[in-house]
């Protein structure tokens, strides 16, 4: 299954906190997402609604927003991690690997830690133990949240 069906709210309202934005925005998602009438689509026509609260719409507009916020807490729980590792990935330049950088910018270290696109997640490691320990923690994060990883691939055909 994808995560993204199952994000759970509370991953919203952490990343609104941790960022310091304003509480008004969780009691206005929380507003929005109460007594959402919904009708399910059958091969018969649409049921009558239900109400639900609590969730939002998968494919509604907030959607995206509320998934890209949890993730990026995420990246920085994994970035936090890889900082104290030392098979994380570097990105220097020579000189500075040198020890005899020529300007300022030579002397930049960057991590590379986790790239996202859509709904896949590169996570960038030295060795194979290490990306199986990063993606295993980044496992742990998402459950928190509600997620679980879809390992197979939905085209694969075997």
């Amino acid at each position: 299954m994808k995560g993204f069906n199952y994000l759970s709210p509370d991953g919203f309202y952490d990343a609104i906190k941790a960022y310091g934005l304003p509480h008004s925005i969780i009691a206005l998602d929380k507003a929005a997402q109460n007594q959402v009438k919904c009708f399910i689509h059958t091969a018969y026509g649409a049921t009558l609604p239900i109400t639900i609260s609590g969730v939002s719409k998968q494919g509604g507009p907030v959607s995206p927003l509320k998934s890209t916020f949890t993730t990026s807490m995420g990246y920085y729980y994994l970035s936090d991690i890889l900082s104290q590792d030392e098979t994380a990935l570097i990105i220097t330049s020579t000189s500075n690997k040198r020890k005899d950088p020529h300007s300022p910018d030579a002397r930049v270290k960057i991590q590379v830690t986790m790239v996202e696109a859509t709904d896949d997640t590169y996570i960038f490691a030295k060795t194979i133990e290490s990306l199986q320990r990063n993606t295993l923690e980044m496992e742990r994060f998402q459950y928190a949240y509600g997620w679980l990883t879809q390992w197979r691939s939905p085209t694969h055909t075997s």
